[in-house]
């Protein structure tokens, strides 16, 4: 069976909010934890501090730990290459959904709407191309919502729906159920998980803090550019957008991919052997 652990951030300047997080095998979970475990002890953090890419100023990140935050985070994200992880994530521009815009949704019914959406797209790219690769079933564990039972209830029901019945892109073969919620805090996958979409909003978002990890993240995203194709050579976004991340609105995502995997474009093409550097 393959995982897909899952968290979600937003960024209150911004109003972006994206879910995401990275698959990987459950044979690999439990010396995954060890090797968390382990970078914890190398920057003396106790066990049970909860990584967290934004966390609360009473934190002990921000409150005792002395070193680097971001050279930890570095390392941490280090931890994923090698597991052979997939990262998927979606983000959504709040201000600029079409039903802020023309029926003046408020914050809170644009937030649901949106994860709903999120984890549609992230359930379907999941089913495949990732598991449909892998021969394999699947399950999402996803940190528990946040805004109380109501809105906990009515996301659960939305993805229990889509994935038992399917949505316009996909019938659920390989996922048959809808994502299993737990606490973050006793869940160290799902806090590498935290930092995965933590650094991907808050690049998006054009953090010069985030941007400097962003590669080590970026070059983890599930890509699938030509399906069936043997020989192929794409850029680094056409590889990605659509498949490891996309984001929404569709004009959000043509100005802010762009703008995103400019570097990385300029850099590295896509072929089957992987991300190359230009030559």
């Amino acid at each position: 069976m393959h995982i897909l652990f899952l968290d979600d951030s937003y960024n209150k300047q911004q109003k972006y909010l994206g879910h995401g997080g990275f698959c990987i095998q459950d044979s690999q979970i439990g010396q995954l934890t060890k090797e968390i475990e382990a970078l914890k002890k190398s920057y003396g953090i106790p066990l049970d501090v909860e990584l967290k890419w934004s966390p609360a100023p009473s934190h002990y990140l921000n409150t005792k730990f002395a070193g680097s935050r971001q050279r930890l985070y570095k390392d941490a994200i280090e931890i994923l290459y090698n597991h052979n992880v997939n990262v998927i994530c979606a983000i959504h521009s709040l201000k600029d959904c079409y039903a802020v815009k023309s029926y003046g949704w408020d914050s809170e019914q644009t937030r649901i709407w949106a994860t709903k959406q999120q984890l549609k797209y992230i359930s379907e790219r999941f089913e495949k191309p990732y598991l449909s690769i892998c021969g394999d079933c699947g399950l999402i564990i996803a940190d528990e919502y946040g805004g109380g039972s109501e809105r906990q209830s009515s996301i659960t029901e939305q993805v229990s729906w889509d994935i038992s019945s399917g949505t316009r892109y996909r019938q659920f073969e390989k996922l048959s159920i809808h994502p299993l919620t737990t606490i973050s805090k006793y869940c160290p996958p799902l806090q590498l998980a935290d930092l995965v979409i933590g650094i991907v909003v808050s690049s998006t978002a054009g953090s010069n803090y985030a941007l400097r990890l962003f590669e080590k993240v970026a070059k983890l995203f599930l890509v699938d550019p030509f399906e069936r194709s043997i020989l192929f050579a794409c850029t680094f976004s056409c590889a990605v957008l659509g498949f490891g991340l996309t984001l929404f609105p569709q004009d959000f995502r043509i100005e802010k991919g762009r703008k995103l995997f400019n570097e990385l474009d300029a850099r590295y093409i896509y072929t089957p052997e992987g991300f190359k550097e230009r030559e």
